[in-house]
């Protein structure tokens, strides 16, 4: 009887050890992924969302770290992954409680895992990043220690070597396990193993927290584009007309009735600011339009008007006569403006056929005539297409026009005569004027009488700038502005 040869046998073992070895990392791989995807899973969204952005940064990931390529809206950021800024380039994430960061240009940054809901690992590996609360507090674990981040708190994160720098600019924060409370408008210098305070901040004077100063808070959070003043404050949403003998003009939108209280971003053309309470921007002449949206839910608009700014000083005598046009039927579009009553407009049709009658449509109006030529002597606001027809055979009709009776917004809605600009900031000035039939007048929400003449007059103790409220049922509130001497525009 032969034997199996030693060699033959190990030739037929090795096979199926090799298929047990693969086997067992394949599995090893899949229970790898299953753990990473249900890690993901598990964070339900992840720690962070990029929500906004301006101009293109970019992003790596925990598997591939300095492999840079292009975040987009709607990326998610877990573990582990990172996120970097260009010169100029910002980008804005939502957290998972809801807080918001922002990080600036010429930045990176590195989120860690989280431990649960309200606690965030944060590296700011460079540059500057803002965390800004809403109505829950957020813990950020970072390489220095736990930094709590009390609700409606806002602070700035820059990083300098081996140190952070940490400026409270909303609320306050409570640092490390000891829980050492930071108030607004204090620095600190955090470093591996304590805490360093601003020698300059030691010097101050304490601030006081929001909930003792909250016109303070919101002043502070004017972030941005902002001012730190307005000549004239109207609630989120109000479309309205300023006339201003000195442009630009200090505009604070209410931001109480939207957003719920929570901060929100204030928006006009390239111009942006946010802030809690009031958001401030500067106009210059000009129509602008305006949105807000609540930092919580950024894609939303809350909130949105019109601010048409005039230089005008409001001296101008109010007009007393209807303006007048004329008015061809040439298949052209005519805009005629009026500033108090309303336009007396002649139509006519220019080389008409001769006829016994014509007949005028204007909508849906019918107006019979002797010749091709009619007059309105007030037509009525807004826009009207205009035809001529002549009663011949076969009956002929000219071009349809098309008339647009408009308002004119750098019309004048009222005469303001006192006081002039340049008061004394302080003292009691005499305010008088002179307002156009159908518009009401007020000053602080005081409604001022007028006399049979539209004539109105009253004292009142301004502060830096003092609006006057002109307020029409159709045409929308005219604000004719007057400042103090100290306050400039």
């Amino acid at each position: 009887m032969s034997q199996r040869d030693p060699g033959e046998r190990t030739h037929h073992l090795g096979p199926s050890k090799g298929r047990v070895s693969l086997i067992a990392g394949l599995v090893l791989a899949f229970l790898l992924i299953l753990g990473t995807l249900g890690y993901r899973w598990a964070l339900k969204g992840g720690l962070a969302t990029l929500i906004d952005l301006d101009g293109t940064p970019e992003r790596d990931s925990s598997q591939k770290i300095e492999q840079w390529i292009s975040a987009e809206e709607g990326d998610e950021f877990y573990g582990g992954d990172g996120a970097r800024t260009a010169a100029a380039e910002v980008a804005v994430f939502r957290l998972s409680n809801g807080a918001r960061l922002t990080l600036k240009p010429r930045s990176k940054i590195r989120f860690q895992t989280k431990r649960d809901r309200n606690s965030l690992g944060i590296t700011v590996e460079m540059g500057e990043a803002d965390v800004q609360t809403s109505s829950g507090a957020l813990t950020i674990d970072s390489e220095f220690g736990p930094i709590q981040i009390h609700a409606n708190s806002k602070l700035a994160l820059k990083r300098n070597k081996g140190r952070l720098a940490v400026g409270v600019e909303l609320g306050s924060i409570s640092l490390g396990s000891e829980g050492r409370r930071v108030e607004q408008g204090e620095h600190v210098d955090l470093e591996l193993g304590g805490v360093v305070l601003d020698p300059e901040q030691e010097k101050k004077e304490p601030v006081p927290s929001p909930a003792a100063a909250p016109e303070q808070a919101a002043d502070a959070l004017n972030l941005g584009d902002g001012v730190s003043s307005a000549d004239l404050q109207v609630a989120a949403g109000a479309s309205f007309t300023v006339h201003d003998p000195r442009p630009p003009t200090r505009i604070g939108i209410d931001l109480s009735q939207v957003c719920s209280g929570k901060p929100a971003r204030l928006s006009s053309g390239r111009q942006k600011t946010e802030a809690l309470g009031t958001a401030r921007l500067s106009f210059g002449a000009g129509r602008h339009d305006y949105q807000v949206h609540c930092l919580d839910g950024p894609k939303r608009v809350a909130a949105s008007g019109t601010i048409a700014i005039v230089k005008d000083a409001g001296t101008r005598n109010l007009p007393t006569f209807a303006p007048s046009a004329q008015v061809a039927t040439d298949g052209r579009q005519y805009t005629v403006l009026y500033q108090h009553r309303l336009p007396q407009v002649n139509i006519s049709w220019p080389n008409a056929p001769q006829a016994a009658s014509y007949t005028l449509q204007v909508g849906s109006r019918t107006i019979s005539t002797s010749s091709p030529n009619y007059s309105f002597s007030n037509l009525a606001r807004g826009t009207h297409q205009v035809t001529f027809s002549a009663a011949t055979n076969p009956p002929r009709r000219s071009r349809t026009t098309t008339i647009s009776v408009v308002y004119d917004t750098q019309a004048p809605a009222a005469l303001v005569s006192i006081p002039p600009a340049g008061y004394e900031s302080g003292s009691t000035v005499d305010v008088a004027g002179q307002a156009l039939p159908g518009w009401t007048v007020s000053v602080e929400g005081k409604e001022l009488e007028v006399d049979s003449q539209r004539r109105f007059s009253t004292h009142i103790k301004p502060d830096s700038s003092l609006p006057i409220a002109f307020s029409h049922p159709s045409l929308g509130t005219h604000y004719y502005l007057r400042r103090s001497k100290s306050s400039s525009p």
